[in-house]
């Protein structure tokens, strides 16, 4: 007959065997995200697989170029400074002056159309009547002399005889007439020309100056208010200009003690950027960190890795994910010394998929 066995109530063990990858705990990412500057160019690189401590150098950069330009923007600073004090003391000044250019404008114009509005109803008739008068006074004064001229002939020819003195007298009379002869037919041309030309001319002069006074009156309604406009947009672009200027120098000289990339710790250095244990940029970065060679913004080129603690990722399959979860004791064995086996500690466990 069968032999019997007695069996007592206990818990089934369940083991889960994984394939997974030793990875460090700790890994920084080495890139260089610059504020201004673009132009990577590597002078050295520290090797593959090289030990570091923190601060040491892993890359040197080109700095000629960036150092060249910094100096240039420290030295138009001043100058941009000075600009802008100048230009906030012209924007100072003209806040004073709109008004009063304006208001000067506005009072030349209205005396210009005064003076015209008077010389059309009172000067020019005046100016008229005036140069007519002279006309007349000087018609009076030949008259006068023709008269006076007559009168001395007729005393002295009552005598028989004219006396030396007497004729010296009649000459002189003679000579007031034909000097007020010329006199008035001058004045009779330059009254005619005063008329004719000089009157009418400047008429129509002060009428053009009042208009062109009204004009710039206007001009200046519209052309002052925008000039202080444009003054003070000018001056709030030459501050926003000294600010991007000075953030920029800022960013540049920040920029500049970052392309002399530092360990951030102890560590081992890699060539490029690791996912899931694999190095999948190595060979394009190892050509990169040579002499000459240029790097991208952003781009991971070596990662500084501490060489403990230790982690293992594994990808579960989906039918073992029942039998895990975190605290989970275990043991691993290395490839490459599977004598010497690890305890090992489940610490996370993820019902998330990677994306391949």
């Amino acid at each position: 007959s069968p032999s019997t066995h007695q069996v007592k109530t206990g818990k089934f063990e369940v083991k889960v065997e994984l394939d997974g990858l030793i990875e460090a705990a700790q890994s920084t990412p080495i890139s260089l995200v610059p504020e201004e500057w673009a132009s990577l160019t590597v002078i050295e690189a520290v090797p593959h697989g090289t030990a570091v401590k923190k601060g040491d150098v892993l890359v040197r950069l080109e700095t000629e170029d960036l150092k060249e330009q910094i100096d240039d923007l420290k030295k138009a600073a001043p100058l941009a400074a000075l600009n802008l004090e100048m230009a906030r003391a012209a924007l100072i000044d003209l806040e004073k002056t709109t008004p009063i250019s304006l208001a000067n404008a506005r009072r030349t114009k209205m005396e210009a159309e005064q003076d015209l509005a008077y010389y059309e109803d009172v000067g020019r008739e005046m100016q008229e009547d005036s140069t007519r008068q002279s006309v007349k006074r000087m018609e009076q004064s030949l008259s006068y002399a023709r008269e006076e001229l007559k009168q001395l002939e007729k005393m002295y020819e009552a005598d028989d005889l004219t006396e030396e003195s007497e004729e010296i007298i009649l000459q002189r009379a003679r000579n007031d007439v034909e000097y007020y002869e010329f006199n008035l037919a001058t004045a009779r041309e330059r009254t005619r020309r005063t008329l004719d030309t000089s009157i009418p001319r400047d008429h129509a002069s002060q009428r053009r100056n009042t208009e062109n006074l009204s004009l710039a009156w206007r001009q200046a309604e519209q052309n002052l208010p925008d000039a202080l406009r444009q003054k003070r947009l000018e001056v709030e672009a030459q501050e926003r200009g000294l600010e991007k200027s000075a953030k920029r120098l800022a960013n540049m000289e920040k920029d500049l003690a970052a392309l002399t990339v530092k360990a951030p710790h102890d560590g081992i250095v890699y060539y490029g950027a690791s996912k899931r244990g694999k190095w999948i940029t190595a060979s394009t970065v190892s050509r990169k960190l040579m002499p000459a060679g240029q790097l991208r913004p952003r781009e991971i080129f070596m990662p500084v890795v501490k060489t403990s603690p230790l982690r293992i990722t594994a990808a579960v399959p989906e039918n073992k994910l029942r039998h895990l979860e975190p605290g989970l004791a275990g043991e691993a064995s290395l490839v490459w010394n599977d004598e010497v086996p690890l305890p090992t500690k489940v610490t996370e466990v993820s019902f998330v998929p990677h994306e391949d």
